[in-house]
């Protein structure tokens, strides 16, 4: 089941993501053609969180009685330095904490799979054939966008990119059926800025679970 669809999730519930190795997490709405997107150092903001009402009676009253006329919604929920909801932080006395992170607007391209505080790029197979995209944020100029298949040197698409902020452009690779493909976009002296490589879902054992330290006094456990 999908549950990047708000109709196959039936019951309020909340989805987490442990470990991911991405800088974004968004939320796209078909019916507007926009999205939203949070980027931030996931090594530092490792959590991304999503909570529906969910799409039932029960879900549609909560809907009703938290926004005006706009119906059904999504939360997305992330944090920085928290290893919780995070409903708590903690901070020594004179200690001090400082990150950045981002929340963009985007429209045009749907579904993405990686972005950053300057572009978003889309990599998707469909039944059209392979759907590209690339998205500005930040001015691109002197750009280069490639897709290639993972191991092959030839190119399937290469690109000379030239784009304003809040512009996008997107096509379609017909005809062809590559075992892994790769999205990169360069910047003006070729580094790779961006990049999504296809992903290759793994079973994994689920670990032990994990037992709580042990702790003389109530007064060591608070801190």
């Amino acid at each position: 089941m999908d549950i990047s669809r708000y109709k196959n999730v039936p019951v309020p519930t909340s989805y987490m993501a442990e470990k991911s190795q991405y800088d974004f997490v968004g939320a796209w709405c078909h019916d507007e053609d926009g999205g939203l997107l949070h980027v931030a150092n996931h090594h530092i903001a490792p959590g991304k969180k999503q909570w529906s009402w969910g799409h039932s009676e029960f879900g549609q009253a909560w809907d009703k009685s938290l926004t005006d006329n706009n119906g059904p919604y999504i939360e997305l929920m992330t944090g920085i330095f928290a290893d919780n909801q995070p409903d708590f932080t903690w901070l020594d006395a004179y200690e001090e904490k400082r990150f950045e992170q981002y929340f963009l607007p985007y429209h045009s391209l749907g579904m993405v799979q990686n972005a950053s505080r300057d572009a978003v790029i889309k990599l998707q197979r469909s039944e059209r054939g392979i759907e590209w995209g690339l998205y500005a944020i930040s001015p691109l100029n002197g750009y280069r966008l490639a897709i290639r298949e993972i191991g092959k040197c030839n190119a399937l698409l290469d690109d000379a990119v030239a784009l304003m902020p809040a512009t996008a452009i997107q096509g379609v690779l017909h005809g062809i059926n590559p075992e892994r493909l790769t999205i990169e976009l360069s910047d003006a002296d070729g580094n790779i800025v961006l990049s999504y490589q296809e992903h290759q879902p793994q079973e994994l054992p689920l670990p032990d679970v994990a037992k709580g330290a042990t702790v003389s006094t109530r007064h060591y456990q608070y801190r």
